[in-house]
């Protein structure tokens, strides 16, 4: 989406760092890369409370203009996109260990 490059232009217009280092370059691409994955992920989490692309249509992410919504939406109902969203949850479901970020015992990570 344009808006990853938007931010891309922010992130050099407001730091100071030198493009020419690769720990740099690296350094803002994976944490712009997670921010965006994050986001995302909360708008698909949004999307997916309601039980149609019609019914999450009317019920814009917050702070989300409709039309921005509406191509979010248009992304998420999609036929790639879900294609490949059921052959991640299968993926996923196979694995042994649920990789997380949340702190814990360890054994409340894994299934079972």
């Amino acid at each position: 989406m344009e808006s990853k490059t938007a931010l891309g232009k922010i992130a050099k217009d407001d730091f100071q760092l030198d493009y020419d280092q690769a720990e740099d370059r690296i350094t803002v691409t994976s944490t712009m890369n997670t921010a965006y994955r994050t986001h995302r992920n909360r708008m698909f989490q949004h999307y997916s409370v309601f039980n149609s692309k019609e019914e999450a249509l009317e019920h814009p992410y917050p702070e989300m203009n409709k039309e921005e919504w509406t191509r979010v939406c248009d992304l998420f109902a999609s036929e790639e996109f879900q294609r490949r969203s059921a052959i991640n949850k299968k993926n996923r479901a196979k694995l042994k260990i649920v990789h997380t970020s949340e702190r814990g015992p360890s054994n409340a990570r894994e299934r079972c």
